[in-house]
């Protein structure tokens, strides 16, 4: 039977933590077993969270410099219906107030493109954007 090397308990064969002082077994400096209620904070909030902060900075840095991430993965980038860049203004009242009303009518703003000879959607249309490929 092994002895925990933190509190120098008998470990029971098969345990991978102490019994007495949650010490992990094979290297207590390591730490102690995490409870439940902890790593289920950790999965369900603090994690989502994080991502999506993640996801939010990246996203708001691409509008910053006329795309999207998606946009700009394929090659793609917004400009002004004057020929001018997009900017930051301009990108957010696409993304968020365009698509918004986009998505009303069961989504019609966002097939418009197929109808529209510039291929322009309603939120292109609401920003006064173009999409090219660079």
């Amino acid at each position: 039977m092994d002895k925990c090397k933190n509190c120098d308990k008998a470990i029971q064969p098969g345990n991978h933590f102490c019994s007495y002082c949650n010490a992990f077994a094979y290297n207590p400096e390591f730490g102690k077993k995490a409870g439940l209620f902890k790593r289920w904070f950790a999965n369900s909030w603090i994690d989502p969270l994080a991502i999506i902060f993640t996801l939010s900075i990246a996203y708001w840095i691409a509008m910053a410099k006329g795309t999207t991430p998606g946009h700009a993965m394929l090659g793609m980038k917004f400009v002004k219906s004057n020929g001018e860049k997009a900017t930051f203004g301009t990108m957010f009242l696409r993304e968020v107030i365009g698509k918004l009303i986009s998505g009303l009518f069961f989504g019609l703003g966002f097939y418009w493109a197929i109808w529209d000879k510039d291929h322009q959607t309603w939120h292109d249309k609401i920003a006064g954007t173009y999409v090219l490929e660079k």
